[in-house]
């Protein structure tokens, strides 16, 4: 009896535990993770439109849109840019707005924001935002993208 006792209280531990280990969210990454993981680091400006590029398939939980834009560098604080030079940057959102999911909806990019930017570069000359603590914004711009059909 003892230990039945103890077998349904781990049952209930791990039926009320691990449905929820997947709803976690990811943390922020340390500034120092965060430096080491970039390409390229600066001080930037979101100068270009914002493009939708495409909607990936929905599934379930979230629909995945994927963006474009240019960020003017403003200053360079890892890796080689040109001042003043706008550099081509892509990134994505997660729309959860259909699910009860949650998770990581993506570094979001308005036009105006100013911030630091800690990205990688892709194989086809762009780069992107790794992970969604690795754009800083200290200055909010439009908050509105286009739609993505």
């Amino acid at each position: 009896m003892f230990f039945s006792r103890k077998l349904k209280a781990f049952a209930l531990f791990l039926f009320i535990l691990v449905p929820n280990l997947g709803n976690a969210l990811t943390p922020p990454l340390s500034p120092d993770e965060l430096l080491e993981d970039s390409d390229l680091v600066i001080e930037g400006q979101v100068v270009g439109e914002v493009v939708c590029l495409s909607q990936t398939v929905p599934n379930k939980c979230f629909n995945r849109m994927d963006y474009q834009t240019e960020v003017k560098v403003l200053k360079v604080l890892k890796g080689k840019a040109k001042k003043k030079k706008n550099i081509p940057v892509h990134f994505f959102h997660n729309d959860f707005a259909k699910g009860k999911c949650v998770g990581d909806q993506g570094a979001a990019l308005y036009q105006g924001d100013i911030g630091t930017f800690y990205l990688k570069k892709s194989d086809q000359d762009y780069y992107y935002p790794f992970h969604w603590s690795s754009v800083n914004i200290q200055t909010q711009g439009s908050k509105t993208w286009p739609s993505c059909k």
